[in-house]
């Protein structure tokens, strides 16, 4: 979930220079796989400390960053594509 928002974002940076109009659509994909991303992740941390008794704590929490950390490429697709979205509104006046 977190590539597609990156995949959104780099398509969203691409419709900017060619078709300033589909931008906002785009980035609403962003949104859509982000708010994804975030519930997978979610899934994920609340599966590993509540049904893998057989893994260590240390295991879990080591677990728990690696998804955190994916999961906040994500958020800074978000954000760019906030940012990209601000850009062609203000490139459209």
């Amino acid at each position: 979930m977190s590539c597609a928002c990156v995949v959104e974002v780099n398509n969203a940076t691409r419709m900017f220079f060619e078709d300033v109009g589909r931008v906002k659509e785009i980035t609403k994909n962003v949104r859509f796989h982000e708010r994804n991303a975030d519930k997978l992740a979610l899934k994920i941390k609340r599966q590993v400390f509540q049904e893998m008794p057989e893994l260590s704590l240390a295991e879990k929490a080591h677990i728990r960053y690696f998804t955190l950390h994916i999961e906040n490429i994500s958020d800074i697709a978000e954000d760019l594509s906030d940012m990209v979205q601000i850009l062609a509104i203000k490139r459209t006046i």
